[in-house]
């Protein structure tokens, strides 16, 4: 940490005015095309990669079937209301394909085609080639863990970055939204036989695929090639914006906004002056 200098106590607005380098895990072609700054890089993002082998129990299950769709709500939205549980789990049940779901609630009692386990590897089920769907909350890292191995999705959004998450794969055309807030078992039902059964999603999923893995780069080997130039050139300052070196008043240019208020309250107050005179010159005429 000393030797790139680097504070362990820089407040979040210090961390705000002192990159020489912001890293973003996403990608343009799932993200709104948007300029950037010459220090802001696009990496892609970090967690898809290639699926490495599954552990016995699940790679049994996922074969007993050429259609599984596969459930998670990442960890902070593991748990689910009573009712929600229940409307989810009563359409689950009545899906012809098999349902591996990642959920805390491993005691539910559920019918042969589905599996609750606390756990799963996320990233190598999705690129199983028997998962044709994908249940989620619509987190930044699923989002692309889907968009990569080309699993269209069922997106259940909360709050954060979910809902704007969502959108982006409705642009795209390879989700179909539910409001969570709203939830019925027909809905679920309906989701889920849309995406699996309407080959457009597929197709769309597939062609975003393509463009992620495409990269002449990983997003791994680009983040450290940055890494690396902004060391190499002592902290690469001269990608830093002048934004950086601008103080309060600079940045905001309240002192050329007190410069224009200030003429324009003096030229207020000479043409109120004008008036006034001639105004007294009109009245003393009359009285002549």
């Amino acid at each position: 940490m000393r030797k790139f200098n680097i504070s362990t106590h820089l407040s979040g607005a210090d961390l705000d005015y002192t990159p020489s380098l912001v890293l973003l895990p996403v990608d343009f072609a799932l993200e709104y095309p948007r300029p950037v700054l010459p220090n802001v890089k696009i990496v892609g993002p970090l967690t898809p990669r290639p699926a490495s082998p599954l552990p016995s129990d699940l790679e049994k299950f996922v074969n007993e079937s050429p259609q599984v769709v596969l459930v998670s709500f990442g960890t902070i939205l593991d748990s689910l209301s009573d009712e929600k549980i229940a409307i989810l789990l009563e359409a689950f049940n009545k899906l012809p394909y098999k349902i591996l779901w990642k959920s805390k609630n491993v005691d539910l009692k559920t019918g042969k085609n589905v599996k609750i386990v606390k756990w799963f590897p996320q990233n190598d089920l999705l690129g199983h080639n028997n998962v044709v769907a994908f249940v989620t909350h619509c987190g930044h890292n699923s989002m692309y863990e889907a968009a990569y191995h080309g699993v269209p999705v069922i997106g259940m959004p909360v709050f954060g970055d979910q809902p704007d998450n969502l959108q982006q794969l409705l642009r795209r055309g390879v989700a179909v939204g539910l409001n969570t807030g709203n939830l019925t078992v027909d809905g679920v039902i309906n989701a889920i036989k849309t995406v699996v059964t309407d080959d457009r999603y597929s197709q769309k999923m597939k062609e975003l695929s393509i463009a992620i893995k495409s990269r002449p780069r990983t997003p791994l080997q680009t983040a450290a090639d940055w890494i690396d130039y902004v060391l190499i050139s002592n902290g690469a300052k001269h990608l830093r914006v002048e934004k950086y070196n601008l103080n309060f008043i600079q940045y905001y240019l309240i002192d050329v906004c007190f410069v224009i208020l200030s003429i324009i309250y003096i030229i207020f107050k000479i043409f109120q002056f004008t008036c006034r005179k001639c105004c007294r010159r009109q009245s003393k005429s009359k009285k002549d």
